[in-house]
């Protein structure tokens, strides 16, 4: 054979060690990488509600043993209105189905400084880090638009879906947050009561 027949057979075993490593480099990242998004999927399931994509008990639970200080907070609780006479009557997909579109209305009040969580099977809260009484409002009236557009929504997407949540709020120092909600839930039910005795009773 000529010089490059030589050099040929001289550098085939060498090349094809260097494609052996870099396939098994190759592979051995891949699986690095897929570990990876297996962790990140394994700790954000631990983190987020499945159904809703809001925070879960682990998180809210966690948030409430945090240490804080002096400052404060507002909290808004939700309780979602007809969810068991949708799965009576449509079924339990009908009922998710309405707990996702009643989570979807709180998207949009998130940031930084507000978080939300799915704390029971149709209760959600809303903690918002601030020192003004009034933000609290504006995220309130916030989300009214939202859910006034996501039922607007559901006339043509989700027929027959009415997404209606009772809502209860209270304002002061995030040390003392285990008594806030307790006051926003008792205000959230007082308005419950309301609805149901004039809007859609019994």
């Amino acid at each position: 054979p000529g010089v490059l027949g030589v050099v040929f057979y001289v550098s085939l075993p060498w090349l094809l060690s260097v494609l052996m490593m870099g396939k098994l480099v190759l592979s051995v990242t891949r699986k690095g990488v897929a570990n990876i998004e297996n962790r990140e999927k394994i700790l954000r399931l631990s983190r987020v509600d499945a159904l809703t994509g809001l925070y879960n008990q682990n998180v809210y639970d966690q948030y409430l043993r945090s240490p804080v200080d002096e400052e404060t907070v507002g909290v808004l609780f939700f309780d979602v209105d007809g969810l068991k006479k949708i799965n009576d009557e449509l079924g339990h997909e009908h009922g998710d189905l309405l707990l996702r579109r009643c989570a979807e209305s709180l998207q949009s009040l998130f940031d930084e400084n507000c978080h939300g969580f799915r704390i029971g099977g149709d209760e959600f809260l809303v903690v918002v880090d601030t020192d003004d009484p009034g933000v609290l409002e504006k995220k309130a009236e916030q989300w009214r638009k939202a859910i006034e557009r996501i039922n607007l929504e559901n006339r043509t997407r989700h027929k027959g879906l009415y997404c209606h949540m009772s809502m209860g709020s209270a304002f002061g120092k995030k040390y003392d947050l285990s008594t806030l909600i307790i006051r926003a839930d008792s205000r959230m039910y007082e308005e419950k009561e309301e609805y149901h005795r004039t809007v859609a009773p019994r």
